[in-house]
């Protein structure tokens, strides 16, 4: 296996290439990885999550990319039981939904160092795994609540 290099844009991984073969991700609102495509534009992969990132379904027999859930904003997988990704400054685990280690920098409205993105999973992202994110249009920053 060769050295992978991938492209990005506008801060976001959009695509990788491995020994001479290119590889272009299709995402969703969040930043998930749900297709891969050849260079040829033939779709390999599927993916599916859960809401707390736990892979739901894979369609396709090509190589998985190393970014999947959240993967172009920077989540990436560390292939381990109870802390299946990394996010620049700490781990996470999909299957608790929770930071596997303390916030570093203090609680930021929340009432634990390890909830994850104040429980709204499918609203709001953390990409430095320090300080959450909003995805969702209808709220503002400092507001993570339910989109009504």
């Amino acid at each position: 296996m060769g050295v992978t290099s991938y492209y990005s844009f506008g801060g976001e991984i959009i695509g990788e290439e491995t020994g001479g073969v290119r590889r272009d991700y299709l995402t969703d609102a969040l930043g998930s990885v749900t297709a891969t495509v050849t260079g040829a534009g033939v779709v390999e992969n599927t993916y599916r999550y859960k809401p707390y990132g736990e892979q739901l379904t894979k369609t396709g027999t090509g190589n998985d990319p190393k970014p999947k859930w959240l993967g172009t904003v920077g989540y990436r997988n560390s292939n381990t039981k109870f802390c299946d990704s990394y996010v620049r400054a700490r781990h996470y685990g999909s299957s608790l939904g929770r930071w596997n280690s303390k916030d570093p920098i203090g609680i930021i409205n929340e009432t634990s160092y390890y909830i994850y993105v104040s429980n709204s999973p499918i609203l709001v992202i953390d990409p430095s795994g320090l300080i959450p994110k909003i995805v969702c249009p209808c709220r503002t920053e400092g507001d993570v609540d339910h989109c009504a």
